[in-house]
């Protein structure tokens, strides 16, 4: 480490302690950002000294003490017998919130404006004077509590952010997770669609197919019948034919038989005469 970054360190460090010391501590990690801004006119510098966040910075210097409530973190600056009596004084007064520049501690605050008051009411008694300065001091109390009342709404204000926040992203998420599954069930509704559109054109294409193959086994039927009818109706004539031809044959035969019966009944006769 060189001693550029290690002066750099101590100053942030004195600047966070005085801070921190100003109020009473434990002070909220945004409010010391937020003041150091206002002192330092820039942000922590913690990415140009190589720290990933302000926290890291802040344990290197292992000058303050850090502690997590709900989601916010809470620092304090560790025991320095330098700045103890300051850090007792600031303690023992009503907790108030920082409004840019280092301020004086009100233990310091009270005795210069009792001074005052009696340094210019020299002619009025001493009860008025303590009693003008009675209510100074309750103006001041009320006004340091405001500001603490104020930063404790805030406080809530910002848990109540933080709890809607989850509640916000998971009904976000659920609604995307929604929107995903709605645009899923398109996808394969569509490509059901599509699946269908090409199984009814393969099914029209073998139907058409088988169309025609039933067409050409009736006209190859048919071509068959025609055939067979043809060669029955020659069949028939043949059968005819032979039936005449017989009849012919029956014909020539019984005339044959009555010739030659004759021709032997003629020599018969012819004998006996």
């Amino acid at each position: 480490m060189s001693s550029e970054h290690e002066e750099m360190l101590k100053d942030i460090t004195i600047v966070v302690r005085s801070l921190i010391t100003s109020i009473k501590p434990p002070v909220s990690l945004q409010t010391i950002e937020r003041d150091y801004m206002k002192v330092e006119h820039g942000p922590i510098p913690y990415r140009s000294l190589g720290y990933r966040n302000t926290i890291e910075l802040l344990e290197k210097t292992n000058a303050f003490i850090f502690q997590k409530i709900g989601t916010q973190i809470f620092v304090s600056a560790k025991p320095n017998p330098k700045s103890a009596h300051i850090a007792s004084m600031v303690r023992c007064q009503k907790p108030s919130k920082t409004k840019g520049l280092l301020r004086t501690p009100a233990a310091f605050v009270r005795p210069n404006l009792r001074s005052t008051i009696v340094h210019n009411s020299n002619v009025k008694p001493p009860l008025i004077c303590s009693v003008q300065s009675n209510n100074l001091q309750k103006q001041q109390s009320s006004q340091q509590r405001a500001p603490h009342q104020q930063q404790q709404q805030q406080l809530r204000q910002q848990q109540q952010l933080q709890q809607q926040q989850p509640q916000h992203s998971r009904i976000c998420w659920a609604c995307e997770e929604q929107l995903n599954h709605e645009r899923e069930i398109q996808r394969r509704q569509a490509e059901l669609r599509e699946e269908q559109q090409l199984q009814k054109l393969l099914l029209q294409q073998q139907q058409a197919r088988i169309d025609r193959q039933i067409q050409q086994l009736q006209e190859q039927h048919e071509r068959g019948l025609k055939a067979q009818a043809r060669t029955i109706e020659k069949l028939q004539e043949d059968r005819l034919e032979l039936k005449r031809q017989l009849k012919n044959q029956e014909l020539n035969h019984r005339l044959q038989r009555e010739l030659i019966a004759r021709q032997e009944e003629h020599k018969r006769s012819k004998q006996v005469c």
